[in-house]
């Protein structure tokens, strides 16, 4: 990631590149970091569950018109109030020098590949106590990869650091919340 870190008596601005490391539970090689309510270290928590765009059959229309037309398909093959559908063009794909077979693959791939875009999705937001158990910039930074535990949810997760909020006021260095942000796929 990157960030960008002033410098107030300089006047200037560094941007500072950075890779975050592992300080999950499910590693044993660094100090781990979690986030808690039996720790005392984890405020306010949002999590969304969304289907919204979730579709378990992609089918896909290749090149040509009725009957000349070549369809695919990918996903559940079951019928009911439990099939999510949806139609693609695949127009974009050529069948020139590919055999029919080559053709229809291509098609499945594109299938594949639209259906693993339209998943159901998670997104768990959180803010921590910041001077409970560890310390900014000595037990973790920006980019890292912490546990937040949700006990009374059952939600634990292993999350990337991806915002922190600092405050400055007259000289006076308030660090208040940090926010992990978690996009992941059911």
């Amino acid at each position: 990631g990157f960030r960008l870190k002033p410098d107030f008596s300089a006047g200037l601005m560094t941007l500072e590149l950075y890779k975050g490391v592992n300080k999950t539970t499910s590693q044993g090689v660094v100090n781990r970091v979690v986030f808690s309510e039996n720790y005392e270290n984890l405020n306010s928590v949002k999590y969304t569950r969304s289907k919204q765009l979730y579709k378990n059959r992609v089918y896909i229309g290749g090149q040509g018109e009725g009957s000349e037309r070549v369809y695919a398909s990918a996903g559940y093959s079951g019928t009911g109030l439990d099939l999510r559908e949806e139609f693609f063009s695949g127009a974009d794909l050529s069948p020139e020098g590919l055999t029919d077979a080559q053709y229809r693959n291509l098609l499945v791939q594109r299938a594949y590949d639209k259906l693993a875009e339209l998943q159901a999705s998670e997104y768990f937001e959180c803010e921590t106590e910041p001077f409970v158990n560890y310390q900014y910039k000595v037990d973790y930074d920006l980019g890292d990869i912490v546990t937040v535990n949700k006990q009374s949810w059952g939600i634990t997760k292993d999350l990337r650091i991806t915002e922190l909020m600092e405050v400055i006021v007259k000289s006076l260095f308030l660090q208040f919340c940090q926010y992990f942000h978690g996009l992941l796929f059911i």
